[in-house]
């Protein structure tokens, strides 16, 4: 039976006493016979059961849930079907346990990768909008290509899930970002991403902790930035957006919900430290949005974290603000709950300027592909963590 749906079966009627099987006829010249069925053999002999036999994942099952081509999963550990139990979440060697709730509700067909939720709807395709950069590095007389957009396209194109950029480079030291994107092979439109005029930039020091101090941004051909044509048209055919809100990118969210071009999509939106919110602000842009991540330096109990929490619940949107050591705190306005993720603080070998972006990046490329909010909010952690030993927002050789 394929997984994915149960069927009842029909009860046999009963046969009385002294009943007889009626004798097959034998089959007269007028009568059409179906072709014998190929052989089968073959092809049922170059499956195989998943290996291992314990209750945890046996050594077989991938990371991402996708089970390999002809491996079929033991009894009693089928790939989760809607809300049952997500196996795949649990990790190798792991004791399974039952979501939060699975039990509640119809089971449903599972559609996308196997990773413990459904696929709403199918992906048209991913893109990623925002401001990228040179971020000059005045204390080394050193300047890189930067930009949250860009350092989230390096995670995509690392991770090897499928996007295209959506940006504006200025006509000063545009190979900087041209070599970046080939080097990577980021997918963007080479007749749109050029500007008239100067890239954005920002000057960027060195504390002494050896975090980054960043003033003098200048907007550059991103001063009154509006999309082409080419550009609302990519968009309005997206499946999933995520925007890195600087000014100019918020102004064009707003119109692009306004008029219209988000109705299609899943939308996600980096709202960066809040610097530029209020509640207010966030509830208009949060009306185009799904998913909104703060990175919030303050405390969990400011008055304006209550305030994104207000939004989100009354809007039904998902709110993610990130605090550093201090954890992860979710606001599942859709689901009427709240919850914290604790995390482990780690010794900063490097910097801390790229662990949002990291963040982000991971919890989109597992999320937008079906993994539960707790499977996507674990890796989001891992690859945040990992950003600490760099110290920039990428590693040395990204660059």
């Amino acid at each position: 039976m394929a997984a994915g749906r149960r069927y009842r079966s029909r009860a046999r009627r009963s046969r009385g006493p002294g009943h007889r099987r009626r004798p097959s006829r034998a089959a007269g010249p007028g009568d059409v016979r179906p072709p014998p069925p190929a052989d089968q053999g073959p092809a049922v002999r170059r499956l195989h059961a998943q290996s291992g036999g314990g209750a945890g994942l046996g050594p077989r099952a991938p990371v991402d849930g996708a089970w390999p081509v002809g491996v079929v999963p033991r009894r009693r550990m089928r790939p989760p079907v809607g809300r049952g139990v997500l196996a795949v979440e649990q990790g190798p060697g792991r004791q399974v346990r039952p979501f939060p709730g699975a039990r509640s509700g119809p089971r449903q067909a599972t559609r996308g990768l196997v990773t413990g939720a459904a696929t709403a709807r199918p992906r048209a395709g991913t893109l990623l909008f925002g401001a990228v950069s040179l971020d000059r590095y005045i204390d080394e007389d050193l300047v890189l290509p930067g930009g949250g957009a860009l350092n989230m396209a390096w995670h995509w194109s690392r991770s090897g899930f499928p996007f295209r950029l959506l940006s504006r480079i200025g006509d000063d030291r545009p190979g900087l970002f041209t070599g970046f994107l080939e080097r990577h092979r980021i997918d963007h439109s080479a007749a749109s991403i050029f500007g008239s005029g100067a890239s954005a930039s920002i000057d960027i020091r060195t504390r002494e902790d050896r975090q980054p101090a960043m003033d003098n941004y200048v907007e550059g051909v991103w001063k009154g930035f509006r999309l082409d044509s080419d550009g609302e048209a990519a968009i309005a055919g997206a499946g999933c957006l995520h925007a890195v809100l600087v000014d100019p990118v918020i102004g064009e969210i707003l119109r692009l919900g306004d008029e219209g071009f988000l109705a299609g999509a899943e939308v996600s939106a980096d709202f960066l430290d809040f610097r530029h919110y209020d509640e207010e602000r966030f509830a208009a842009t949060m009306r185009h949005v799904g998913t909104g991540f703060v990175g919030w330096p303050g405390d969990a109990g400011h008055p304006t974290v209550a305030g994104m929490k207000r939004v989100a619940f009354r809007l039904g949107r998902l709110v993610i603000v990130t605090l550093g050591a201090r954890g992860v705190l979710v606001f599942d306005g859709k689901a009427g709950r709240e919850f914290s993720v604790p995390v482990t603080p780690l010794p900063v070998a490097g910097t801390t300027v790229g662990c949002g972006d990291a963040f982000i990046a991971a919890y989109l490329s597992v999320r937008w592909q079906g993994a539960g909010l707790e499977l996507a909010l674990d890796r989001a952690k891992l690859a945040g963590a990992e950003a600490t030993a760099w110290r920039r927002p990428l590693p040395d050789e990204a660059y």
